[in-house]
């Protein structure tokens, strides 16, 4: 595990920038591989910068150095020790992650709600996904190399070096535990784990469920309201309303301005109103990648259904 390369010979030829793309860096791979690989980087990243730090007094290749794999092994030398350079040890830090972020894909549209629940979680892990736009309206989902990735021919997909993942919640869950710092986003510890995926799975099988069945009719096909669906969705914001009592993230939400919703207000879910005023302003990126998306939703809502 400590291996280090602290010399750099520059060469002329050429990294396979594909080759390395398809490298599987994933948790289970060790941390010596997945080192080599990044050391495949410097040919091409670091090669003019390098050359100059360790030109003077590079030793002589030694053959029981070379690499087993096919990649130019006279490149490095090896040693047991971390580099001396703090300057090297940044680098290879660097490169590691660019190395790991670089493997996946992440095919989404941005008006999706579940699209947008990975992209903050990707935000809040620092993950940098490969972002691939699929154009539902043209039909992008229903080629036959999407319906490959994704048989259900639904967004998002994740497809992190030939690890392919659907559903949101899922691929959320999955980020966290293979790249977050630590478990403060999806604990490990049951109980814990236990209470965020029981919100997780009411968001997917009642409140979200009760949102598109009121509102998709209305925003995508210009169909009247229906009473009867929005009593269920008045219930689950009840619901959510009652779940968040108590919650330290929610506070005192007298005097604070109502949220609203596609028109659909929060000012009787005092919890809710607080805890969603609250996202808007700490989530990282809320703007960026949230916000953005819901008014794109909100044009087509707006446009099919013109006010009279």
């Amino acid at each position: 595990m400590g291996i280090w390369m602290v010399r750099f010979r520059p060469t002329g030829d050429v990294v396979d920038a594909a080759r390395i793309r398809r490298v599987t860096v994933q948790s289970e791979r060790c941390p010596v591989c997945i080192l080599e690989h990044v050391l495949l980087r410097f040919c091409s990243v670091l090669s003019v910068t390098l050359s100059l730090h360790h030109r003077a007094n590079v030793p002589s290749r030694d053959p029981s150095h070379a690499h087993p794999r096919d990649w130019n092994s006279e490149t490095f030398q090896w040693s047991s020790s971390p580099p001396d350079d703090p300057r090297m040890t940044h680098c290879i830090s660097r490169l590691l992650q660019e190395t790991i972020d670089m493997t996946i894909d992440f095919y989404y549209t941005p008006g999706s709600a579940p699209c947008r629940i990975v992209l903050l979680t990707a935000k809040a892990v620092g993950v940098n996904l490969n972002l691939k736009l699929i154009n539902l309206f043209t039909g992008e989902h229903l080629k036959p190399e999407y319906i490959k990735l994704n048989p259900q021919h639904t967004v998002p997909t994740l497809n992190d070096n030939g690890f392919v993942l659907t559903e949101s919640r899922a691929i959320a869950g999955y980020l966290v535990d293979q790249y977050g710092k630590n478990d403060s986003l999806y604990p490990k510890d049951p109980k814990k784990r236990a209470l965020v995926d029981q919100k997780l799975y009411f968001d997917i099988g009642t409140l979200c469920q009760r949102f598109g069945d009121y509102y998709y009719p209305i925003a995508f096909g210009g169909a009247p309201s229906d009473s009867e669906k929005l009593k269920k969705l008045e219930e689950a914001f009840g619901f959510l309303d009652k779940f968040l009592e108590g919650c330290r993230s929610t506070g005192d939400s007298r005097g604070s301005k109502s949220e609203m919703i596609f028109g659909f207000g929060l000012c009787k879910y005092h919890n809710v109103n607080k805890w969603f005023a609250k996202c808007k302003k700490s989530i990282a990126g809320y703007e960026e990648l949230n916000q953005s998306g819901l008014l794109q939703i909100k044009e087509i809502f707006d446009k099919n259904n013109p006010k009279k």
